[in-house]
């Protein structure tokens, strides 16, 4: 063991102890550089104070690492689900020093295995809707919606004896195709259109209506993803308490068909980066003028209407144009056929288990 481990301390803490807790929320703040600064602090702090809505479905635990002057060098919190073999690990964040992190992880999957645990799984921040997967490329800029994390962090779960498992990728298309190339492959959304179809806007006024029938749809469709737990829709309302006023309604599209049926949605959010972290920017207008790629976070198709997914990541493309990136939510690997050519970038994002 080298020095530097031999001086780390390792200790769990509960929500009484308020300097711990402090430590535990203020370390990403003194990490981060503030154009990296990625944390959703009143997530992680109702989330440790079990005031989170979602905090009935899981039990979660709180750990520091710290030197012998009792400075943090590392934190992390995990996450046991009920009826769930595995422990999964997440809000992990450490100083740049590869064998402090990789002790730090294989004492966590210790106490995993002392809680009868299968596997420890991350990084995983409590809920597959908060945030999944470890970013390993495209580093300087956080995305709106996606993981952001340091770039040595791979490198210490893979020292720790992590092993990918599952692979979570965004894309950005942004080059002009031959249309005729892609002829037969969907059906036209000008099909679904002339058979009654009705592709309608959100619209502020009547968001929380169009929300709800969104959801519906949305929290219902099948994900194949052995990860995945389900949420209701006052969960996703906390987690997402903002929308309603980031959200670009002009690219934010719902699909009913002939019978008003919702078959179909998608919601569209200027890429804000970290700038909704920073507090000025929603206390100003500035959240209405900054202009940006936009992001799709929230995609959903009735799965019983066969491509008609593949048909309205067609439509939202034309639609969008040149500006428009999928995220993790919005898109797999088995539907992406349609459109490999027209990819510009593909950033993935690893989940690891040991």
């Amino acid at each position: 063991m080298s020095e530097a481990e031999e001086n780390v301390i390792i200790e769990e803490f509960y929500v009484f102890e308020e300097e711990s807790k402090n430590m535990f929320l203020d370390f990403p703040k003194n990490l981060y550089s503030d154009k990296e600064y990625f944390q959703d602090y009143e997530t992680e702090k109702a989330i440790i104070e079990g005031r989170h809505s979602l905090n009935h479905d899981f039990e979660v635990h709180f750990f520091l690492a710290l030197n012998k002057n009792r400075e943090p060098l590392a934190r992390a919190m995990l996450t046991f689900y009920h009826n769930d073999p595995n422990a999964y690990v997440g809000y992990f964040d450490c100083i740049n020093n590869t064998s402090v992190g990789a002790l730090f992880l294989k004492q966590l999957k210790q106490y995993a295995n002392n809680k009868l645990c299968n596997r420890l799984v991350g990084p995983y921040n409590c809920s597959w809707w908060i945030s999944k997967g470890m970013k390993i490329e495209d580093f300087g800029k956080p995305v709106y919606s996606e993981p952001y994390n340091m770039p040595y962090y791979q490198q210490m779960f893979i020292n720790a004896g992590f092993q990918p498992i599952k692979k979570y990728s965004t894309y950005t298309y942004n080059k002009t195709i031959k249309e005729d190339k892609y002829q037969g492959k969907t059906v036209p959304m000008e099909t679904y259109v002339s058979q009654g179809l009705k592709i309608v806007n959100f619209e502020e006024k009547t968001y929380e209506n169009q929300i709800s029938q969104a959801l519906k749809l949305l929290l219902n469709v099948p994900v194949n993803d052995p990860f995945y737990k389900r949420i209701n829709e006052k969960e996703f309302y906390e987690l997402n308490p903002k929308l309603k006023e980031i959200m670009s309604y002009k690219y934010s599209k719902l699909f009913y068909n002939n019978q008003n049926q919702l078959v179909g949605f998608y919601i569209a959010v200027p890429d804000y980066s970290n700038y909704l972290i920073q507090e000025y920017i929603m206390k100003t207008n500035m959240v209405k003028t900054l202009q940006s790629e936009l992001v799709v976070p929230f995609f959903a198709a009735n799965p019983n209407i066969k491509g008609f997914d593949l048909s309205m990541k067609d439509y939202m493309r034309k639609d969008i144009g040149n500006k428009v990136r999928f995220d993790i939510f919005g898109i797999s690997e088995d539907n992406l056929y349609y459109y490999k050519d027209t990819i510009d970038k593909k950033i993935n994002y690893i989940l690891y288990a040991l």
